[in-house]
């Protein structure tokens, strides 16, 4: 009984616990996703950078087309290295540092720059995968929706909120906005390293709990003297 007990599935809690984790990150680090787009389109149309349309044109292709490389190519390389969360992490990083670059851009080729700095990675492929492995087979639909719904609340808020943060700070730093959306991304660590913690801690207890262990040399003696009385 006490072996079924240990061996069974994770507790409802325990499972709400991780959902609503990921739910948390993923709320707050969707709240700049989206917005970026406006905020960067308004970026370059400033001073001291003046693009015009042609320009801002080549950058999203440049953009767009670094991210599907990136999750093309980029995700099976790291992935011999790197579980989901762990690569998750890397992505988040990667994000942090593009929107620091990308404040203090005054020039072209350091605006070019920001798409290899970050190359374009979405933290939500990654997160996706992970969700899909927190419920059971049963649960994937609801919990997709559930991840949807939070992501369209967090891209709606968004795009108002930087925009406003963005015309707010224009007079102060132009570049402010980049580094309050990498202070997003900071902020999302939090929730997100809680999660990948508790899921490492119980596929370490799972492993250690279903590992068979050898009988030792006290049960074998014993084994052997009560087969010799037997007999």
């Amino acid at each position: 009984m006490e072996n079924a007990a240990i061996s069974g599935e994770d507790k409802p809690e325990g499972n709400e616990m991780k959902e609503n984790s990921a739910r948390l990150f993923i709320a707050i680090s969707g709240l700049p996703c989206i917005a970026v787009y406006d905020v960067q389109t308004l970026f370059q149309l400033n001073a001291p950078l003046c693009w015009t349309s042609v320009k801002i044109g080549f950058f999203l292709a440049g953009r767009f087309t670094a991210s599907l490389l990136a999750q093309m190519i980029l995700t099976k390389i790291f992935n011999r290295w790197f579980d989901d969360d762990l690569l998750a992490v890397v992505v988040i990083v990667m994000g942090i540092a593009s929107w620091v670059f990308e404040a203090f851009a005054t020039t072209d080729l350091l605006m070019y720059l920001v798409i290899v700095v970050g190359l374009s990675f979405d933290p939500f492929t990654f997160l996706r995968a992970m969700a899909s492995k927190l419920g059971h087979k049963d649960e994937q639909g609801a919990l997709f929706s559930t991840v949807a719904a939070v992501e369209s609340l967090a891209y709606g808020a968004g795009q108002a909120t930087f925009t406003n943060i963005y015309t707010a700070t224009l007079s102060l730093f132009q570049g402010m906005v980049f580094l309050v959306m990498a202070g997003f991304y900071v902020i999302a660590m939090v929730p997100f390293l809680f999660y990948i913690i508790k899921i490492r801690k119980e596929n370490k207890y799972k492993l250690l709990v279903n590992t068979p262990t050898a009988p030792s040399d006290d049960i074998l003696n014993a084994s052997k003297e009560g087969h010799v009385i037997n007999e």
